[in-house]
């Protein structure tokens, strides 16, 4: 297993003009096709219930699942976490859980300027709707609700516990969802 990881170089951080986005990473020199743009280390959380804690953080948006099952969480360092969504992203991300490490690599030709961005979903043309608060509706985030968010928790956990009781999911990840164990 290879431990070194150098910092990244070319690339900058600034407010990005995506609504509701905050920061984000953008290329200081061209970045050609394929070159990659960044190493990150992870430190990847091993206790199930990690990711119902983060949930209810200002770390709700920055972290990403992890492991095969993606049953647990795992924080990116370096800029990895800054990085932010696009259904027309011009960058990808390989996740290497062995080495607790994610490399960041450009999809294609990147401009001096351009915002970088990758597709959360993770393969960079899969365009489900994502479920992650704080991203706008109009960037792939959760549709608005006229419920109350006090109400949606309560009636996902209720269909997680549904599932959970039917034995259609792992009990681990459900257990650690619903925040009972």
């Amino acid at each position: 297993m290879e431990s070194r990881i150098e910092p990244p170089r070319g690339i900058y951080i600034a407010d990005s003009s995506m609504e509701g986005a905050g920061r984000g990473v953008f290329a200081g020199e061209r970045i050609t096709k394929g070159t990659q743009i960044e190493q990150c280390p992870v430190i990847a959380l091993g206790n199930p219930r990690a990711r119902a804690r983060l949930r209810k953080t200002e770390l709700v948006n920055y972290y990403f699942l992890w492991g095969d099952e993606r049953l647990r969480v795992a924080l990116c360092l370096g800029w990895g976490s800054i990085y932010n969504h696009s259904f027309a992203p011009n960058a990808y991300y390989e996740k290497h859980m062995e080495e607790n490490r994610m490399d960041f690599y450009a999809l294609r030709d990147i401009e001096p300027g351009e915002e970088i961005t990758v597709n959360y979903n993770g393969a960079p043309n899969d365009t489900r709707r994502l479920l992650i608060p704080g991203i706008p509706a109009a960037s792939g985030g959760p549709l608005p609700s006229k419920q109350p968010r006090v109400v949606q928790g309560i009636l996902r956990r209720m269909r997680l516990l549904k599932l959970w009781l039917s034995g259609s999911h792992s009990s681990l990840f459900l257990a650690a969802e619903l925040s009972i164990f």
